[in-house]
């Protein structure tokens, strides 16, 4: 039986460092060039955190007498568009943050429901966790803004 040739295994851990040192070189290159402390320009973009809203304008189409049968179709759709445009629209005051959430039976269904015909039904693609994110944050920022504005206040 022939040995293959002896693997020196201090050339091979010589070599890893210098390849290491190279990669940790342009990291820290990496990490100063984006820094804010290095930045001249301090603005309100690097140091607060932003609301980012992502909205595609759809065109709103009216419902006239003179339509008989498209007319069912057309208050079907309608429904359909603007969740398609809730679901691609992004709405983050800060940054994401992770919880656990217990929803009644009734709820729970309604929301399965929402969520398989979404995905099956109307081919949107998404994410259960996404959908149930984007409908608490709407309904937090839409129904309670008031609120919260008088409970900041006190």
């Amino acid at each position: 039986m022939k040995r293959g040739k002896k693997v020196n295994t201090l050339g091979l851990i010589q070599k890893m460092a210098e390849q290491n040192k190279e990669t940790v070189n342009v990291l820290k290159t990496l990490k100063s060039e984006r820094s804010i402390e290095e930045t001249p320009s301090g603005s309100k973009q690097h140091f607060e955190p932003k609301t980012v809203r992502n909205t595609k304008e759809t065109a709103v189409i009216e419902n006239h007498k003179g339509m008989t049968s498209k007319n069912s179709s057309m208050t079907d759709e309608y429904p359909v568009r603007q969740f398609k445009l809730f679901l691609r629209t992004e709405n983050f005051r800060d940054r994401k943050e992770s919880f656990v959430l217990s929803l009644s039976k009734d709820c729970m269904g309604k929301y399965e429901k929402l969520a398989q015909g979404a995905s099956y039904k109307l081919d949107i693609k998404t994410h259960r966790n996404d959908l149930i994110r984007k409908v608490l944050e709407d309904f937090i920022d839409k129904k309670y803004r008031k609120l919260i504005n008088i409970i900041e206040q006190k």
